[in-house]
């Protein structure tokens, strides 16, 4: 349960603290091996599961916006370790965001502010354009790359919502039906980053980076102490939407371990059994943080794959 606990309060309390700007930090490649999959094999969501979930997904976009829910919602379950204060963006003026230094990359800037102040001088803007921020109630959807999308065809209904969040390199082109092709935010380290000009959405695509020249410090901690976990990029996606926007939703999250021979992600050939080598991110318990709150109702899984709420339900 301690372990638990120092999970939560670090992405709940500080993961969102440095999250937008320069920096979310993006653990280094996970390395997943080389466990393909034969894609022929593999069976897809039936055609009842994707109608079901596209019809859950227009239900949750035609339903009224509530203002400021999320957040009400996440300082209820978490009221120690949430505040609806906290400012996703790192602004110019540092030396007024002192929580941002508390703690050594990548989950903060002990002793770079002077390096953070260069970099931040460089970007023209530390929030969301003017047209987001004027919007009375705001929705946020998630996009993880998880095999769960596919089939699923929740292209259409994934555009529609104001805020879409996608992760690493993960492309739109060629799958604009599972996924979509409008992207607000990408999360990614440098490496990762696009991909092509057409994966970028005009005048609306924030590539969030790590700062690189810290990188080599942590990595190398990790490499000394594999039992060092870090939450993975697509978790803080979630907790960083709930302080941009009223209602968030997430698509294409949930790792099924049991389901080895399952496709890992949308975009390529890797099978489920691929996650078992990597021990920098403890999957089971970002999974049970996920499902408190869609369970919850803090968040919506369009998908399903964490918990599904559009399921027929077993007795």
């Amino acid at each position: 349960m301690k372990r638990r606990s120092g999970f939560l309060k670090g992405i709940l309390k500080y993961g969102t603290i440095v999250a937008v700007g320069i920096f979310i930090f993006y653990v280094v490649k996970s390395s997943f091996g080389s466990e393909e999959c034969d894609l022929t094999k593999i069976q897809y969501m039936s055609s009842e599961h994707a109608k079901s979930a596209q019809k859950y997904a227009e239900q949750v976009l035609q339903a009224e916006c509530r203002p400021s829910f999320v957040k009400k919602q996440m300082s209820r379950l978490f009221a120690e370790k949430y505040s609806k204060e906290t400012s996703p963006f790192l602004r110019k003026d540092i030396n007024a965001q002192m929580d941002a230094f508390k703690y050594e990359p990548p989950f903060g800037f002990h002793k770079l502010s002077e390096k953070l102040q260069d970099v931040l001088d460089l970007l023209p803007e530390h929030d969301l354009p003017e047209s987001f921020q004027l919007k009375h109630c705001k929705r946020c959807v998630v996009v993880g790359n998880g095999g769960v999308l596919h089939g699923l065809e929740l292209g259409y209904a994934l555009n529609q919502f104001d805020v879409v969040i996608r992760l690493n390199n993960a492309p739109v082109q060629g799958y604009t039906d599972h996924v979509g092709n409008k992207t607000t935010i990408r999360m990614t380290y440098p490496e990762g980053a696009p991909l092509s000009e057409q994966e970028y959405y005009p005048n609306g695509l924030f590539v969030v980076v790590l700062f690189k020249s810290v990188d080599l410090s942590w990595i190398q901690a990790m490499v000394k102490n594999e039992s060092l976990n870090v939450p993975t990029i697509g978790v803080t996606a979630v907790v960083l939407a709930t302080h941009l926007c009223d209602e968030v939703s997430l698509a294409g999250f949930g790792y099924d371990l049991s389901q080895p021979n399952t496709q890992l992600h949308y975009y390529d050939n890797l099978c489920m059994a691929a996650m078992n080598g990597q021990t920098m991110h403890n999957v089971t318990t970002e999974t049970k943080f996920l499902q408190k709150l869609i369970k919850e109702g803090v968040v919506k899984d369009l998908s399903g794959g964490i918990y599904c709420d559009f399921c027929p339900k077993t007795s």
